[in-house]
C-alpha cells in the first residue's frame, strides 16, 4: 500500500514533506503530488500561491496530473488531498479504476461544490471547515451523504487550519489530524480513520 499526498495551492512546503517523513517513518511509502512539479516555491501569501497555480497549472491539469501519478503508483494508495488537491483528487476518482485508490481523505476541498455529481466507488473521507464564503458548507455536506462511500464531517477550524503558510492554521488542530494521518493502523482501516476523524472534528 502506498501514501500519496496531493497538497494545495503553496505546492510543495517544509511542513509537507515533514509529514511525507512522519509517515515513511511508518510501514508505508508515501510520495507528494504538487501542482509545481516537486519545485518549492515559498509562498508567503495565499493571493500569490492562488495566482501562481492558475497561471501554472489549474483546477483542470491538477486533476489530469493526480489521475496520471495515481495510476502511475501501480499499487492501491491511500491518497490523501488538501484543499486545491483533495478538490483534484475527487474530480480524478470519477476517471480511475476502481480498485486505484483504497481510501481518499480529503482536507477543506472547497471546488468540489461545482462537481457533486460524481459518485465514487472508494471509501472517501471530507473535512470541511467551519464555514465558506462562496457556498453553503452544511449543503454540499448533506449532498454528500447521500452518496454510497462518502463520509463528510465539519468543523470549527478555518480552510486552510492545516496549512502552516495558511492566515486559517491552527497549531494544535494541524497537530491532531496529522496525528491520525501518520497512524498505521488508521491509515490501513478506512471505516476506524473516518471514525476517528468523526470523533476529533466534532470534539
Amino acid at each position: 500500500m502506498k501514501i500519496i499526498l496531493v497538497t494545495d495551492i503553496f505546492g510543495l512546503t517544509e511542513p509537507i514533506l515533514s509529514l511525507q517523513n512522519m509517515i515513511q517513518q511508518t510501514s508505508f511509502e508515501c510520495v507528494v503530488i504538487d501542482p509545481f512539479n516537486g519545485v518549492n516555491r515559498y509562498f508567503n501569501r495565499e493571493p500569490l500561491a492562488y495566482q501562481a497555480f492558475m497561471a501554472e497549472c489549474g483546477h483542470e491539469h491538477y486533476c489530469d496530473l493526480v489521475k496520471s501519478k495515481v495510476e502511475a503508483a501501480n499499487n492501491p494508495s491511500v491518497v490523501i488531498g488538501f484543499s486545491a488537491g483533495a478538490s483534484a483528487t475527487w474530480k480524478a476518482l470519477e476517471k480511475l479504476n476502481s480498485e486505484a485508490v483504497l481510501h481518499f481523505i480529503g482536507f477543506y476541498p472547497s471546488q468540489i461544490r461545482h462537481h457533486l455529481s460524481i459518485t465514487p466507488s472508494c471509501p472517501v473521507s471530507f473535512v470541511f471547515p467551519v464555514l465558506e464564503t462562496h457556498f453553503d458548507v452544511n449543503e454540499v455536506i448533506a449532498g454528500l451523504a447521500k452518496k454510497p462511500f462518502v463520509m463528510a464531517v465539519q468543523t470549527r477550524y478555518a480552510h486552510g487550519f492545516i496549512n502552516f503558510y495558511s492566515s486559517a492554521y491552527n497549531e494544535l488542530a494541524s497537530s491532531q489530524y496529522i496525528n491520525l494521518l501518520c497512524s498505521v493502523e488508521l491509515l490501513s482501516n478506512p471505516a476506524l480513520m473516518q471514525a476517528e476523524l468523526t470523533q476529533l472534528s466534532i470534539a
